[in-house]
């Protein structure tokens, strides 16, 4: 069977994709699901949660809770090789709570909404799966208790996925 031909079974209508993957941030292991709708065109669902125990030498120790919510549209390239590379847009909602030992003033509460875009290449491995390495870049709109913060930061991303 031609290389193209397994290439195009895979982002087929009707397609689920299940992905784990890691990013530069901070190395955790993040899952996603998606849902080809449309040949080429995938709809997806990222979750992220982070929790953090700190033991500091000074008098208090912490705890950083993390998470991120992403839904998103991700559209692969048609190509006739074994490297297929797509393009991704994502709304994003992030939440962040940092609980100090032993104090309520120092503690901080912050979420945020946002948009995501990246480009990435699969290559593709047998029939059903792929390596995937992609750049991110998101906005985000952050409320920090009762201030408002622009954030914006860059993503480099490795990811293992397998169609069905």
């Amino acid at each position: 069977m031609p290389v193209f031909a397994n290439a195009a079974d895979r982002f087929n209508a009707g397609t689920w994709e299940l992905a784990i993957g890691s990013s530069s941030a901070d190395l955790s292991l993040n899952p996603t699901i998606g849902y080809f709708f449309l040949d080429n065109v995938e709809g997806i669902v990222h979750f992220d949660y982070n929790k953090t125990n700190i033991d500091s030498s000074y008098d208090s120790d912490y705890e950083i809770t993390t998470m991120m919510f992403s839904a998103g549209l991700a559209y692969n390239i048609p190509s006739k090789t074994k490297i297929v590379p797509f393009v991704t847009g994502e709304l994003v909602y992030y939440l962040n709570d940092i609980d100090v030992e032993n104090s309520s003033s120092l503690d901080t509460n912050s979420d945020a909404v946002g948009i995501d875009v990246g480009f990435g290449l699969r290559f593709l491995i047998g029939n059903r799966a792929s390596v995937n390495a992609s750049f991110d870049f998101g906005v985000l709109d952050l409320d920090e208790d009762d201030r408002n913060v622009d954030v914006n930061g860059y993503n480099l991303g490795i990811s293992y996925s397998l169609f069905f």
